[in-house]
């Protein structure tokens, strides 16, 4: 009788265990489907959609999926490039003005990585790399770059306090009653209402034939991202 009871109740613990140990991968993976959201929301808000040219790429929620996955980034790492994200929005209209780069969106996004990734850890990937990842010029990363950290004002430092609070408003997004699944498979396709302008360049009408940079990087269609 008390082997009987024993077994039972070992059972029963190690089923809540596994139980919880699903749960907790559910909603971690519930967690980082939502800062794709937040991510893709705050760019498309945060950046007008102009000069729009004909091509098709993939919308912006795939383009973030194509980042992430390539650049295996953390979700520690993508919550800190949200904030920079916020951070630099009331300065956006402003210096865009002075600074092509930063009409582009999916760039600044590119370069809120890339500072939250040098900002975090000493072992981390050269412009070089990032060019790989985003198949960009090593030349328009560091452009990209330079001009984040003006718009931060060099202010990667982030408090515990504020970042704690700032990751509490990201974690109230989630979804409480919606299975991770049906996230994780939410595969959208292409329509025109969603089309990203494709990264370009085009001559100037000045004598000196300087470069303007018409904002958005196109995501290749056939490249099949799954954020794990």
């Amino acid at each position: 009788m008390t082997t009987t009871t024993t077994t039972t109740t070992t059972n029963s613990a190690s089923s809540i265990h596994q139980q919880q140990f699903v749960d907790i991968n559910q909603y971690q993976k519930l967690y980082v489907d939502t800062l794709v959201d937040i991510t893709t929301l705050t760019i498309r808000s945060s950046w007008a959609m102009e000069n729009i040219v004909g091509q098709t790429v993939v919308d912006t929620h795939a383009f973030v999926r194509h980042l992430l996955k390539r650049s295996r980034a953390t979700r520690s790492t993508l919550q800190l490039a949200i904030f920079y994200l916020f951070r630099i929005r009331p300065h956006i209209e402003k210096y865009s003005q002075l600074n092509p780069v930063v009409k582009c969106g999916r760039r600044m996004f590119l370069a809120a990585l890339i500072c939250a990734h040098k900002y975090l850890y000493d072992n981390t990937f050269t412009n070089a790399s990032w060019a790989k990842i985003s198949r960009l010029p090593v030349k328009e990363i560091s452009q990209a770059e330079r001009a984040i950290l003006e718009l931060l004002d060099y202010r990667l430092y982030v408090s515990t306090e504020l970042y704690q609070k700032f990751e509490s408003q990201l974690k109230e997004a989630v979804p409480s009653s919606v299975p991770s699944s049906n996230m994780s498979n939410n595969k959208r396709p292409w329509s025109p209402s969603e089309q990203e302008p494709c990264f370009k360049k085009v001559k100037s009408n000045n004598n000196n034939n300087t470069t303007q940079i018409v904002h958005g990087i196109p995501t290749p269609q056939d490249d099949k991202v799954e954020l794990l």
